[in-house]
């Protein structure tokens, strides 16, 4: 029946598509996470180089 496997097809594609939003969406999420982390690890080796590193600072990277 050419007519099922017409809409079948259909369905499927637009089942496909919508799983792929849904990826390309999580992976941008997941972009922002890591570029937030590189960013807070640049910070802290700047605030190490700058002399900024402290007992205190130490203990609480170690908390994290």
């Amino acid at each position: 029946a050419p007519e099922l496997v017409k809409e079948f097809v259909a369905e499927f594609m637009a089942e496909h598509n919508r799983q792929m939003r849904a990826a390309d969406t999580q992976r941008a999420g997941q972009a922002r996470e890591l570029a937030d982390v590189e960013r807070r690890i640049q910070s802290i080796l700047r605030a190490i180089e700058e002399g900024v590193y402290t007992p205190s600072t130490k203990g609480r990277m170690a908390s994290r």
